[in-house]
């Protein structure tokens, strides 16, 4: 009240004014205060909205006592700090309720001026007796007031600062924990890689002893390897030998041409000549299997037939074939062993005749393909059974006599050539070959040989050969 008396006695304007703008001042700045202090937001969102507006209104109050009346401002102000107290009080009380620790000394803070205010103002009013206490009712609970808030103030700087304290603390304490965690787990990741490195030691030499073992087998493997190949490739002479020569064959033969290509190293496939009386026997066999075992066949037949030659049973090539039957049936014990092998043959007898040439033919299972000078294509079909087997007692192969003229081209092949897939799995086939054979059939037999060889070659590009091939053609 007499605050500009001192500070600014030449300017009594404001000296009428001390009331009312100490008054806004407390307004807005006790709102504020209890918002920050009691952090009310915290425990009612509505308490909060009304000291912001009443610290608004403070300082509304402020602005409005330079320009409105004094009159209506301190009426506005009594309004607003009776609310004021009002609503410290019971944010006060709400927040002791919800254990704020520093609300109970905010409520006797604001008590203690509320009780020096009431007490000033009913000595005003000649309700309570003037004298020393009511006339400094307002001083002795302002300082009531700021003793208390210091009280509190001073107490939630202690706290703040002991929970400091105890958060480094804490801090401190997880950071060595943390320490003894991490290095704990260090040794025992240290532990696992020692161990780990011991295991690999121990698998290191296990492997070293394995390869070793290994290094040993391979060279146990790649001697008889070396042997079985060795093996194969005496075989694949042997086989050779007994095949007619070049020169046999262009003997007996105006042109002609043979493909051979084993699957393995070794054939199931051969082919087979003879020349008695004029006439000229030629036979092209596809045994059972290839490899070894179908070599193996290749050699018992091909003695079978030296055999029926030399017993001069040459004279009609279904006889021929049916005594081969007989005879690798008897030679393989089939009866006894129930084993079925066998093999797919086409046979044919060439005799002159005049200008033309009789052509006797008899097949199992493996046809006869020939070309005329005038480029017309013919298939003679074989019987549907094969040579050998322990269920096949009697089988009967027919015979077919064809006159044909000069030139015409015969053509013998086992089935490797039209039953080679490519990489999609797809078959030449029987109808291509025909096809091909009608294409090229003008070119001389010997680049009719190289055509055959790039067709089928280019045909399996990127996939394995699939059975042994073998495809012949002769000229008449």
């Amino acid at each position: 009240m007499h605050f500009f008396q001192f500070i600014l006695p030449e300017n009594p304007v404001f000296g009428r004014y001390t009331i009312e703008l100490g008054s806004a001042i407390l307004a807005t700045f006790a709102s504020l205060f209890a918002k920050s202090f009691l952090n009310i937001r915290i425990y009612s969102k509505w308490l909060d909205i009304a000291l912001s507006i009443i610290a608004i209104l403070g300082a509304l109050c402020i602005v409005g006592l330079l320009f409105l009346p004094v009159v209506w401002i301190m009426h506005v102000l009594y309004n607003i700090l009776s609310i004021l107290v009002i609503v410290l009080l019971i944010s006060g009380f709400i927040s002791w309720r919800k254990k704020n620790r520093y609300a109970g000394y905010y409520i006797l803070a604001w008590v203690g001026y509320l009780v020096g205010g009431i007490c000033r103002m009913w000595a005003d009013q000649a309700i309570l007796p003037w004298n020393v206490v009511t006339h400094h009712g307002t001083e002795v609970g302002s300082a009531m007031e700021v003793m208390l808030l210091s009280l509190a103030l001073s107490s939630r700087y202690n706290v703040y600062r002991k929970e400091k304290e105890n958060a480094i603390k804490r801090a401190l304490e997880v950071e060595t924990e943390a320490k003894e965690t991490l290095e704990e787990k260090v040794n025992k990741r240290t532990q696992q890689l020692q161990e780990a490195n011991e295991e690999l030691q121990k698998n290191e030499q296990k492997i070293i002893e394995q390869h070793n073992l290994l290094y040993e087998k391979n060279n146990v493997l790649e001697f008889y390897k070396d042997k079985i190949s060795k093996s194969i490739s005496t075989a694949l002479i042997i086989q050779t030998a007994i095949l007619p020569t070049y020169q046999r064959m262009n003997s007996l033969f105006k042109e002609h041409f043979v493909i051979f290509m084993p699957k393995d190293t070794v054939s199931g496939d051969f082919y087979w000549v003879h020349e008695v009386d004029g006439k000229r026997i030629l036979l092209l066999s596809d045994c059972t299997g290839h490899g070894i075992s179908g070599a193996f066949m290749t050699m018992i037949s091909y003695s079978i037939l030296n055999k029926i030659a030399e017993l001069n049973e040459t004279d009609s090539a279904s006889d021929m074939l049916q005594k081969l039957h007989e005879e690798i049936r008897k030679s393989l014990q089939q009866t006894e062993n129930n084993n079925n092998y066998g093999m797919d043959a086409s046979l044919v007898i060439i005799e002159s005749q005049n200008s033309d040439w009789c052509i006797t033919f008899s097949g199992a299972k493996r046809p006869l393909y020939y070309i005329t000078p005038q480029s017309e294509l013919t298939k003679v079909e074989a019987n549907r059974q094969s040579i050998g087997g322990f269920d096949k007692k009697n089988v009967f192969f027919e015979e077919r006599k064809i006159i044909l003229p000069n030139d015409t081209l015969l053509y013998f092949t086992s089935d490797g050539y039209a039953d080679q897939n490519n990489v999609y799995r797809k078959k030449y086939s029987e109808k291509k070959l025909i096809e091909y054979i009608q294409k090229i059939c003008n070119n001389p037999l010997s680049e009719q040989k190289n055509l055959f060889q790039k067709e089928i070659e280019n045909y399996m590009t990127e996939t394995e050969q699939r059975d042994d091939i073998l495809l012949l053609g002769i000229k008449l």
